[in-house]
């Protein structure tokens, strides 16, 4: 990373960190690209959801025609994700059975038992945790890593009361739940694996109007900001080309645990290298960023998944469809030339279907 190596880039002042994070943000997407791990994520997005990437146009749900002459016909069978969703089957089919134990028998301890898995069930049930839990693990399944963001939302609960700014109304606030994907996630790629971290930063897309109206002081260059770039689109799981116009863009989450370095951790939200929204002490006791994959791979912080195993044999099956689709669909019943000695009449080829 650029800069001087006697400055932690972490320690930062406010001023100076976010070009700091910016830099790590663009060098962890560059190894992502040239390593192939963007292309293999991608794909393997593509091909669950039934489509190719490699520009043919191939899909599950159709026989599309392809070649110079619209000669072939192009055909996709997915067992990709047939497989895929089976193994997701199999580990999410049983509900998680999380229980509160009380360490002591008096009253107020089995009373607080009782409210926690009250609570436990209510936000498993009634606040879609485990519609969160396997988004997760499907993006572990099919993209390498799955992430959950557990914080804080301000902006939810009932009104409590009137913002003495006058900004509207105070909520009281409620935990959130969030699923991420490996490419949301940026981390340092040097280290040897996922628990040496001590940072990360996270990626999600979010309204440029609402974080304006969160952030009227900064209003006018949250507006201007644009993420329709062709680098923030490759950026993405997405196939396929959307249109340029959208309110969405790019929020970044800076997360440091606290450590020797950094006592009191690090917590910072920018937009860019010249826009902060955030920057103060880590407000929890650790990050609130949690992790599942199926394997690593080993000397890295990154994850591997056997789906990606799959993506050739994938390829090779759809290959093996449009040849035969091509040769019955497109050419209709075939003549066999056989030798005279084989005793067949012309009226028994002519008639067809032999």
């Amino acid at each position: 990373m650029k800069g001087s190596p006697s400055t932690y880039f972490a320690a930062e002042p406010v001023g100076s960190i976010a070009p700091r994070l910016i830099e790590l943000v663009n060098d962890c997407f560059d190894f992502s690209f040239s390593s192939g791990r963007t292309t293999k994520i991608r794909k393997s997005h593509a091909v669950y959801n039934g489509c190719t990437v490699n520009n043919t146009g191939s899909v599950s749900w159709d026989v599309i025609r392809g070649g110079e002459q619209g000669e072939l016909l192009q055909s996709v069978e997915n067992h990709y994700r047939n497989i895929a969703q089976n193994l997701l089957t199999l580990i999410t089919a049983q509900r998680p059975a999380i229980q509160c134990q009380a360490a002591n028998t008096d009253y107020k301890s089995l009373a607080q038992t009782i409210l926690g898995n009250g609570i436990i069930d209510y936000y498993l049930s009634q606040r879609s945790i485990e519609d969160v839990i396997k988004r997760a693990v499907k993006n572990a399944i099919v993209l390498s890593e799955g992430y959950v963001k557990v914080d804080w939302d301000v902006n939810a609960g009932e009104p409590y009361m009137a913002h003495p700014e006058g900004l509207g109304e105070v909520k009281t606030g409620d935990i959130r739940f969030t699923a991420y994907g490996p490419l949301d996630i940026v981390r340092d790629e040097h280290a040897d694996s996922y628990a040496q971290l001590n940072w990360l930063i996270l990626r999600s897309w979010q309204s440029k109007f609402e974080l304006a109206a969160r952030y009227p002081e900064l209003k006018d260059r949250i507006i201007f900001l644009d993420s329709t770039s062709e680098r923030e689109r490759e950026r993405r799981v997405d196939f396929g080309r959307r249109s340029a116009e959208t309110d969405l863009i790019p929020v970044y989450e800076f997360f440091h645990k606290r450590t020797a370095s950094i006592p009191d951790g690090r917590y910072t939200i920018f937009l860019s290298d010249e826009l902060v929204l955030f920057d103060g002490p880590l407000p929890y006791a650790d990050i609130p960023v949690y992790r599942i994959v199926p394997d690593e791979i080993e000397g890295t912080a990154f994850g591997y998944t056997p789906m990606f195993d799959l993506l050739g044999p994938q390829d090779i099956i759809n290959a093996i469809d449009t040849s035969i689709i091509t040769n019955e669909l497109g050419r209709g019943i075939g003549n066999v030339m056989i030798p005279r000695a084989a005793n067949i009449s012309v009226e028994a080829i002519s008639s067809s279907m032999n």
